[in-house]
Protein backbone atom coordinates (compact mmCIF):
# COMPACT_ATOMS: atom_id res chain seq x y z
CA UNK A 1 0.00 0.00 0.00
CA UNK A 2 0.96 3.64 -0.29
CA UNK A 3 1.48 5.59 2.89
CA UNK A 4 -1.28 6.54 4.30
CA UNK A 5 -2.37 10.17 4.41
CA UNK A 6 -3.97 10.90 8.03
CA UNK A 7 -5.40 14.11 9.46
CA UNK A 8 -6.77 12.83 13.06
CA UNK A 9 -5.04 10.39 15.07
CA UNK A 10 -5.78 6.87 14.85
CA UNK A 11 -7.49 4.51 17.66
CA UNK A 12 -6.75 1.12 19.04
CA UNK A 13 -8.83 -1.53 19.62
CA UNK A 14 -6.40 -4.40 21.50
CA UNK A 15 -5.44 -5.92 18.75
CA UNK A 16 -5.44 -3.60 15.64
CA UNK A 17 -5.36 -0.16 14.70
CA UNK A 18 -7.37 1.67 13.14
CA UNK A 19 -7.12 4.65 10.56
CA UNK A 20 -9.12 6.90 8.06
CA UNK A 21 -7.42 6.80 4.98
CA UNK A 22 -8.78 10.91 4.46
CA UNK A 23 -8.20 11.34 0.38
CA UNK A 24 -8.47 7.58 -0.34
CA UNK A 25 -11.71 7.26 1.14
CA UNK A 26 -11.92 4.20 3.78
CA UNK A 27 -10.89 2.72 6.79
CA UNK A 28 -7.67 1.13 7.17
CA UNK A 29 -6.79 -1.14 10.02
CA UNK A 30 -3.59 -3.34 10.65
CA UNK A 31 -1.64 -5.23 13.68
CA UNK A 32 1.10 -2.54 14.62
CA UNK A 33 3.18 -5.66 15.24
CA UNK A 34 3.22 -6.04 11.39
CA UNK A 35 2.50 -2.68 9.82
CA UNK A 36 3.26 -4.18 6.31
CA UNK A 37 -0.33 -6.03 6.70
CA UNK A 38 -2.41 -3.42 6.03
CA UNK A 39 -6.05 -3.72 5.14
CA UNK A 40 -8.46 -1.68 4.00
CA UNK A 41 -11.42 -2.83 5.80
CA UNK A 42 -14.03 -0.63 4.05
CA UNK A 43 -14.98 2.09 1.75
CA UNK A 44 -16.55 5.25 3.56
CA UNK A 45 -16.80 8.69 2.04
CA UNK A 46 -14.76 11.33 3.51
CA UNK A 47 -13.75 9.40 6.73
CA UNK A 48 -12.17 11.55 9.31
CA UNK A 49 -11.81 10.64 13.16
CA UNK A 50 -12.23 7.31 14.19
CA UNK A 51 -12.82 5.37 17.53
CA UNK A 52 -13.40 2.67 18.93
CA UNK A 53 -15.92 1.22 21.34
CA UNK A 54 -19.14 0.08 22.30
CA UNK A 55 -18.39 -3.35 19.68
CA UNK A 56 -17.85 -0.94 16.27
CA UNK A 57 -15.71 1.30 15.29
CA UNK A 58 -17.40 4.63 14.87
CA UNK A 59 -15.80 7.00 12.20
CA UNK A 60 -16.91 10.65 10.91
CA UNK A 61 -17.43 11.77 7.19
CA UNK A 62 -16.74 14.95 6.36
CA UNK A 63 -18.24 14.40 3.13
CA UNK A 64 -22.24 13.70 3.75
CA UNK A 65 -22.07 14.67 8.01
CA UNK A 66 -22.89 11.23 9.17
CA UNK A 67 -21.01 9.23 11.57
CA UNK A 68 -21.02 5.56 10.78
CA UNK A 69 -20.21 2.55 12.76
CA UNK A 70 -18.31 -0.60 11.48
CA UNK A 71 -18.68 -4.14 12.55
CA UNK A 72 -14.85 -4.82 13.37
CA UNK A 73 -15.25 -8.51 12.26
CA UNK A 74 -17.05 -7.99 9.18
CA UNK A 75 -15.60 -4.77 8.48
CA UNK A 76 -19.53 -4.28 7.57
CA UNK A 77 -21.73 -0.77 7.96
CA UNK A 78 -23.86 -1.29 10.84
CA UNK A 79 -25.13 1.97 11.54
CA UNK A 80 -25.18 5.00 9.68
CA UNK A 81 -26.64 8.24 11.36
CA UNK A 82 -26.88 11.99 10.74
CA UNK A 83 -25.15 14.73 12.38
CA UNK A 84 -25.07 17.41 10.48
CA UNK A 85 -22.34 19.28 8.22
CA UNK A 86 -18.97 19.35 9.21
CA UNK A 87 -19.27 16.06 11.42
CA UNK A 88 -16.26 16.94 13.90
CA UNK A 89 -15.78 15.82 17.04
CA UNK A 90 -16.09 12.09 18.18
CA UNK A 91 -16.27 10.37 21.37
CA UNK A 92 -17.33 7.01 22.91
CA UNK A 93 -17.98 6.45 26.41
CA UNK A 94 -18.91 2.90 27.88
CA UNK A 95 -22.80 3.56 27.00
CA UNK A 96 -22.71 6.01 23.92
CA UNK A 97 -21.00 7.69 21.03
CA UNK A 98 -20.94 11.49 21.03
CA UNK A 99 -20.83 13.50 17.30
CA UNK A 100 -20.82 16.98 17.49
CA UNK A 101 -21.57 19.26 13.55
CA UNK A 102 -19.36 22.07 13.69
CA UNK A 103 -21.53 24.66 11.50
CA UNK A 104 -24.61 23.99 13.36
CA UNK A 105 -23.51 23.74 16.64
CA UNK A 106 -25.62 20.54 17.27
CA UNK A 107 -24.14 17.35 19.69
CA UNK A 108 -25.97 14.16 19.20
CA UNK A 109 -25.65 11.33 21.79
CA UNK A 110 -26.29 8.05 19.84
CA UNK A 111 -26.90 5.07 21.61
CA UNK A 112 -25.42 1.54 20.42
CA UNK A 113 -27.94 -1.22 18.83
CA UNK A 114 -27.52 -4.32 20.98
Amino acid sequence: FDPIPILIPPDFDGERLWVAATSGGYLAAFDPDDPAGLERATRIRGPREVRVGLDAIWVTTGGNGRVVAIDPETREQVRGLPVGPLTYGLAVSDRFAWAASERSGRMVKIAPRR
